[in-house]
């Protein structure tokens, strides 16, 4: 049985002596599986590094219009799933450099949702796009045919609203790269985030690919039959995509306007230490960690007397700061010597301890923890989104031991469970990520209000030295600030120290470039309102846009399905 073609096997008349259809039949074959795997890398090319980011809204288009002519549901699913595997490999294959298994690992599994949605445009394209006399005439009339503009574009939105809702479930798992993403750096287009989240974003791209895609088949199809087509669809969403832009250009001067109100500048000293990884730290590596960031400290306050507190990355020192080590004692005389000597707040990124009562063990946390001038640690913050498989494994005792060994930090850390914003100076309220977490929508959030006028996110990609991971880092974060409307000031070990404004904009790097790497030392200043600005819709209410994408899809789903049922009865009564 093939797997590729409408018909199940080459007929033995196909195999004859000079019968040519069994070469030109795995022509087309090979032709759609290419078709598939550029799409994928198209999809991959609009990510960071290559940053194309015009590519995602026409990504799909090559695979929809295979979906919308008559494939086998088996075929249509391999094409589907070909995109999504190269798509993951190309825009994952900065965790090679953990292991190179890794990125093909994840790819294949990435792939299945791409798969499962080509099957959908396929449902879609039966149920909406075509009539009921179209659904039954011959194959070759149905290519001829001409949906009316209002099933085209109803065709559209339904196709556009399945993909966000399997996004989210994808992100349950990996919640990296949602398509939307791809525009980070699209300003007036990404504003309307404040309402509808990143799933917007990645609604109207894959609106526009539906309308493509809609478009050429009708242009096809016309050709072929001597009519014209109308182009109503593709116009109206053409001009929907017209008006997010004008209204981003517009709502991103407004909010220019307000934010310049009433605000204080504070004065972040930022050290980028640029230590390697150093996952399994022995007592010398621990220590030229330490002196390294005391060091590029003292140079930063003796040049800079006007910082108002000096931030850390996580894990700057890989040793607890409350540990019994030596160096764990070292570390904390001399970060009291700075306190001492500068009178200056400092908020550090280390291993801390939480005391658990049930088991009477201490486990460890990634924390962010903050002194007073006077050396006190007076606020502390314990990551909860922990990295799977970099800070503990899930389902541990069901994985292979070469699994564990490879990616295990020989410890699973405990995940924090309170949202506290901390409150750095006066007026200033700073809702706190640990690395990952500044990808979360749900975490931004909920610090947001809780009354954070700033986020400060501290992070370490020194795991990633030659990658695009940190750049692919900060384009997932861009958008918490856009949906929360407020600034966030991002501190790497390695690089990635940048401020973002509420447009998402990044305004300030600690280097030349917000991708450069190496060490450094520096003040970056950011206006933070003293007065907590108003809420965006988003922040308010959350994923309303994405529970509106999940009844369109449902209904889309119960629609299409009646009709194919029916179909099936007038067929069966006509066989």
């Amino acid at each position: 049985m093939s797997f590729f073609s409408k018909n199940s096997d080459l007929t033995a008349e196909n195999r004859l002596p000079g019968n040519e259809s069994g070469k030109i039949s795995l022509r087309i074959k090979l032709l759609r599986l290419l078709i598939a795997i550029g799409s994928g890398v198209l999809l991959a090319m609009a990510f960071p590094p290559l940053n194309l980011s015009a590519l995602a809204f026409v990504a799909f288009v090559p695979n929809m219009i295979l979906a919308m002519s008559y494939i086998r549901k088996r075929e249509l699913f391999l094409l589907g799933y070909l995109q999504g595997v190269f798509w993951g490999l190309f825009s994952f294959w900065w965790l090679r450099e953990i292991n190179y298994a890794i990125p093909f690992m994840l790819s294949a599994i990435l792939g299945l949702w791409f798969g499962v949605f080509m099957l959908f445009v396929r449902l879609a394209h039966r149920g909406i796009w075509l009539s009921m006399d179209a659904e039954l005439a011959p194959y070759e009339e149905r290519k001829k045919y001409i949906p009316s503009w209002y099933r085209e574009l109803f065709f559209a939105i339904v196709t556009a609203s399945f993909f966000p809702c399997l996004e989210y479930i994808r992100i349950q798992m990996f919640p990296w790269n949602f398509i939307g993403v791809s525009q980070y750096k699209a300003l007036p287009l990404i504003q309307i985030a404040e309402y509808t989240g990143i799933y917007g974003i990645t609604y109207l791209i894959m609106l526009v690919n539906a309308v493509f895609a809609s478009t050429i088949i009708q242009v096809r199809s016309s050709i072929n039959n001597g009519k014209r087509c109308n182009l109503y669809a593709a116009m109206i969403v053409l001009v929907i995509l017209g008006n997010v832009i004008l209204f981003g250009t517009l709502r991103m001067r407004m909010k220019n306007i307000v934010n310049q109100l009433d605000c204080q500048t504070v004065n972040f000293g930022v050290v980028q230490g640029d230590i390697s990884q150093r996952r399994h730290a022995d007592q010398r590596m621990a220590e030229e960690a330490l002196v390294t960031y005391a060091e590029l400290s003292k140079k930063l306050l003796n040049e800079h007397p006007e910082v108002d507190i000096v931030i850390w990355p996580e894990t700057a020192v890989p040793y607890p700061y409350f540990g019994a080590h030596d160096i764990s004692k070292k570390y904390r005389y001399q970060l009291s010597e700075l306190i001492t000597r500068y009178r200056k707040k400092f908020l550090i990124g280390s291993l801390d301890f939480y005391f658990n009562r049930a088991t009477k063990e201490y486990e460890l946390t990634n924390a962010a923890l903050l002194f007073d001038i006077y050396g006190r640690n007076v606020s502390k913050y314990e990551k909860i989104h922990r990295v799977p498989f970099g800070e503990f494994i899930p389902f541990r005792k069901f994985l292979p031991d070469w699994v564990i060994k490879t990616i295990d930090m020989g410890r699973d850390l405990r995940a924090g469970t309170v949202y506290d914003p901390m409150q750095l100076r006066d007026y200033v309220r700073a809702g706190m990520a640990v690395c990952y977490e500044s990808i979360f929508a749900s975490l931004c959030r909920r610090e947001r209000q809780l009354g954070a006028n700033i986020f400060v996110a501290i992070s370490n990609d020194a795991w990633y030295p030659t990658s695009s991971e940190p750049e692919q880092h900060i384009a997932n974060a861009v958008f918490r600030m856009v949906e929360n409307g407020i600034s966030a000031l991002r501190i790497g070990n390695n690089g990635g120290t940048v401020l973002i404004n509420y447009n998402g904009e990044i305004v300030k790097s600690l280097l030349p470039s917000p991708i450069d790497r190496g060490q450094a030392y520096g003040v970056i200043s950011a206006e933070v309102p003293k007065k907590t600005a108003e809420m965006t819709f988003y922040t308010k209410f959350g994923d309303v846009f994405l529970g509106i994408l999940f009844i369109i899809s449902l209904i889309g789903i119960g629609f299409c399905s009646h009709k194919e049922l029916k179909f099936k009865k007038i067929r069966s009564f006509g066989d």
